[in-house]
């Protein structure tokens, strides 16, 4: 009993493409609805990512937010309240306050108002770079100045 090899997909389309020679309204016709087909699957994967892919910026800085407050917790008992978190941009513009002598770009700083501390925290090696009592501007004041953080 001899078995014979069903014949690959490329003998297929070389024996296809052989027939398209004597048509040539046939081979431009399977070119043009080639393109056709790539271009229909390049918009439908422009759009799905658009659509579907497209991540709300929001649930993006809650995600980094918990994350971080609970990589925090890990590492130092901290205050039973939500904290306002910052992701530190530049830190040529805190190097005049002492408690940021430390801190680099990509750094958080945890401040929680009603125990009055702030952190500052690397998640790069996820450690504590520097923790500290913060003033915070009294809130009937109405003082335009930010909390500023002390060193002890």
């Amino acid at each position: 009993m001899t078995i014979i090899p069903a014949p690959s997909t490329i003998e297929r389309m070389i024996e296809l493409l052989g027939g398209l020679q004597q048509h040539p309204k046939k081979k431009m016709m399977l070119i043009g609805g080639a393109v056709l087909g790539v271009v229909v699957l390049i918009a439908v994967g422009l759009l799905l990512r658009d659509v579907v892919f497209k991540q709300d910026p929001n649930a993006t800085k809650i995600e980094t937010a918990n994350r971080v407050t609970k990589e925090v917790g890990a590492l130092y008992m901290t205050p039973s309240e939500e904290p306002t978190i910052v992701k530190i941009e530049d830190e040529e513009k805190l190097k005049d306050q002492s408690f940021f002598d430390k801190a680099e770009n990509g750094d958080f700083l945890l401040i929680y108002p009603k125990a009055k501390q702030a952190l500052i925290y690397r998640e790069s090696v996820n450690k504590l770079v520097n923790a500290g009592p913060v003033n915070l501007p009294d809130q009937q004041s109405g003082s335009p100045q930010g909390a500023t953080p002390t060193k002890k």
